[in-house]
């Protein structure tokens, strides 16, 4: 059916609605690209929201990413907050996703405008939480991350993430606005390449060997595509 939305991926007003109706995509094209990562929430959103009420009226729907975890998952968010309701207790609590061993740490957040894909600026910005300091406080490479890119992202991103709205849900659509981000944006933590060269993902290659071994095939294709770049003028800071 047609719609009102662009394609997530390149912004065509020549979109078709997806069944979930939180995104549209140009078929069969930019459907095809993104279709993977797009399932992961499509029809998660809809059974979630009827099984998961809303807690308060400040409490807005937030995409989290556990550092141990098998891809994106839902949650009522304030930011790093997952807002939830004790059943025992009636009373709504706050649980800070990004602590470490129930400690509070500092926050990085980077703000993502635009469709990294096409340069146009997004209707309302996503806002990407991470520690502060995860490149020097032990933080593992996130897995969740890991394993919706396939390795296809830049960055390592090292701890836990969340990607929220300033007091606004966020939809399935961000999530692809946000694997565009990440295939080009590098986290202070690292690259993806050097973690690969120097070892890091010893334990991803131990404890999810299928996974590793995309993530070693997309570096490959990266490097290829980096090699047969003409782009002398392209800026460093997407350079890896």
């Amino acid at each position: 059916m047609k719609n009102s939305l662009a394609c997530a991926l390149c912004d065509s007003k020549d979109a078709v609605l997806c069944i979930c109706k939180e995104a549209a995509f140009c078929e069969p094209g930019c459907r095809a690209k993104c279709l993977r990562v797009h399932n992961l929430l499509c029809v998660e959103m809809n059974r979630w929201g009827f099984a998961t009420p809303r807690p308060d009226d400040k409490s807005y729907i937030g995409i989290y990413f556990p550092v141990d975890g098998t891809g994106p998952e839902l949650y009522w968010s304030k930011n790093r907050f997952k807002i939830q309701k004790n059943e025992a207790t009636g009373l709504v609590e706050e649980i800070d996703l990004l602590s470490v061993d129930d400690d509070e740490v500092t926050s990085g957040e980077v703000q993502i405008n635009c469709n990294v894909a096409t340069k146009n600026e997004l209707p309302v910005p996503l806002i990407l939480s991470v520690r502060d300091a995860r490149g020097c406080d032990g933080s593992q490479v996130n897995l969740s991350i890991l394993e919706m890119t396939r390795g296809d992202q830049r960055g390592v991103w090292a701890g836990p993430a969340i990607l929220s709205c300033q007091n606004e849900h966020i939809s399935i659509a961000d999530l692809t606005y946000f694997s565009s981000f990440l295939k080009t944006f590098r986290d202070k933590a690292g690259s993806l390449k050097h973690a690969l060269r120097v070892g890091e993902l010893a334990h991803v290659q131990l404890e999810r060997p299928g996974l590793f071994a995309e993530v070693k095939e997309m570096a490959k294709i990266r490097k290829e595509a980096r090699d047969t770049a003409s782009s002398p003028s392209a800026s460093p800071e997407f350079e890896d």
